[in-house]
């Protein structure tokens, strides 16, 4: 696809091989290359591409379309000699442009799009009482992302590490995510309920004589037992 001006050279030979003249052509080869905005990028990220001229030759007005092959499935003819085009899938694509003029004229390149992080996490419960020990997460996936959590009321000794302030927090339920650091940011969610301790408490409900039948037994509250 190297394209320029040449001097092309032409002769006419006998049948005993006897040079009976030559003539000098100009010929102008057009050639062109597939520029991208970046060699690798991330699912859902636009990645420019741009038609390149490498030689000084002149394209004048010859051409009439470009179509674009994006290596997904995806096609575009109206692009004209930029486009922008995003992958929903990691992998390594080929895209190839072809102009349309007197004869199609193709130049490709290869773009590949990274997976996303990896962003599974957990704790070891999804409940946990206010006065328990602090819980920090393990990380299965890529490490050195952040925590957060919602609604209002979740406090972390360190959102690095996911731990959390169990008697600073309020008592609610939240969904906790962690952001991976990249290249391709990825969120995890954990669910997460913070409560009171049980109290272990229970009654008796009336006087009961000696030898009375059957034997009594006491009352809980909700969730609780013997």
């Amino acid at each position: 696809e190297k394209g320029g001006y040449y001097q092309v050279e032409l002769c006419a030979f006998d049948s005993l091989g006897n040079n009976v003249g030559c003539v000098m052509h100009d010929v102008n080869i057009l050639g062109f290359s597939l520029q991208m905005s970046a060699s690798s990028a991330c699912p859902g990220d636009a990645v420019g591409f741009e038609v390149n001229q490498n030689n000084n030759g002149n394209w004048g007005n010859g051409e009439s379309s470009y179509t674009w092959v994006f290596g997904d499935g995806g096609v575009n003819n109206t692009g004209g000699d930029k486009n922008l085009h995003s992958y929903d899938s990691a992998g390594t694509y080929t895209v190839t442009n072809t102009i349309t003029c007197v004869f199609d004229i193709i130049a490709t390149t290869t773009v590949i799009i990274l997976p996303l992080d990896d962003a599974t996490f957990n704790y070891s419960h999804s409940t946990f009482c206010k006065t328990g020990a602090d819980p920090t997460p393990t990380i299965t996936g890529l490490s050195g992302g952040a925590f957060s959590a919602a609604p209002a009321g979740l406090v972390f000794i360190s959102t690095s590490t996911g731990e959390i302030d169990l008697s600073a927090s309020a008592l609610n339920t939240y969904v906790v995510t962690y952001t991976t650091p990249g290249p391709c940011v990825n969120t995890g969610t954990f669910g997460v309920t913070i409560s009171n301790p049980p109290t272990p408490t229970f009654s008796y409900t009336v006087t009961y004589c000696q030898n009375s039948t059957p034997n009594p037994t006491p009352t809980f509250p909700a969730g609780a037992s013997a």
